[in-house]
């Protein structure tokens, strides 16, 4: 969603690019974790770059609180940068243990 710059996850394009990759890896976890780059090549390269910033642990997240959604921020986002002290960036999760 973030990636394409659509607002909700019901538009078209979302929905199609969703659809699409799990039609190709049967499941989210197969396409954001374990897809190749060269494999993923059908789908729009902004979602590719989601994915890769993904993985690299890239992807900054903003928790929410006090009655505000927390969101994410990919690391070329457009939106408002964050300060580099303020920065969470995930770390990749690849198992239950990974804690």
């Amino acid at each position: 969603m973030m990636a394409l710059g659509h607002a909700s996850i019901t538009t078209k394009g979302v929905t199609s690019a969703w659809t699409a990759l799990i039609e190709k890896f049967d499941n989210e976890v197969a396409a954001l974790l374990y897809a190749k780059p060269d494999e993923l090549a059908f789908i729009d390269n902004r979602i590719v770059d989601a994915i890769m910033a993904f993985r690299n642990g890239e992807v900054i997240i903003h928790p929410g609180g006090g009655g505000e959604y927390g969101h994410i921020e990919l690391p070329n986002s457009k939106s408002e940068r964050t300060e580099p002290q303020q920065q969470n960036k995930t770390k990749a999760q690849s198992s239950l243990f990974d804690f």
